[in-house]
């Protein structure tokens, strides 16, 4: 489907690549996915370039942190034009590219909800490039959860109980466990899984 395109793609990058400002912007795509090593707008070129060639249909953009600058739709200002977004309209989800620590449907809290620059690439006879001011919503309360279900059985007696606990987590309460989970061996995992 194209979400997990998309989670595979974002995944790739955020894991297999060191972003760093040392990478000049002139480095062919194959380079940077050989060495492993791309510069803020080569990561953006290849993530461009992933979805194109997976055929997922993208905008790109701009955003600002809502608490420091709230991004206005009548004033032109390049201090709006803070961090990178994309947004898928066929899964209707945005994601921060370059952020670490979120991942797709999720972006920083500090950014949302605030408006953003959203850029889209239309092929005519030559490539040509729309940009709008376009309102990026927050997530809803259902999308992110912090859940405990405990199951209490009484089978012979009162004395000997039988205890089960489900956490489930979900969107931002699930975010400071999601950014480092694959690295954790199948023990350290099933160690967690229990500690939550």
């Amino acid at each position: 489907s194209t979400e997990e395109n998309v989670r595979l793609i974002e995944n790739y990058i955020k894991i297999e690549l060191i972003i760093g400002q040392n990478v000049p912007i002139t480095t062919p795509i194959s380079e940077m996915i050989s060495t492993g090593r791309a510069g803020t707008l080569g990561a953006l070129r290849i993530y461009m370039a992933l979805f194109k060639e997976n055929d997922i249909m993208f905008e790109y953009g701009f955003i600002s942190d809502r608490y420091e600058t709230h991004f206005s739709s009548e004033i032109e200002s390049k201090h709006f034009l803070q961090s990178y977004i994309f947004y898928f309209p066929d899964i209707e989800k945005y994601m921060s590219p370059l952020d670490f620590s979120t991942r797709l449907g999720y972006i920083d809290n500090n950014y949302v909800p605030n408006n953003a620059y959203m850029l889209t690439m239309k092929q005519y006879p030559t490539n040509v490039t729309k940009g709008k001011v376009k309102a990026i919503p927050s997530t809803t309360c259902r999308d992110n959860i912090d859940s405990t279900i405990v199951r209490i059985r009484f089978v012979a007696s009162y004395a000997n109980p039988i205890i089960e606990v489900e956490r489930h987590l979900f969107g931002y309460e699930a975010g400071e466990y999601q950014t480092y989970y694959y690295l954790y061996n199948d023990s350290r995992r099933d160690e967690k899984h229990q500690e939550l």
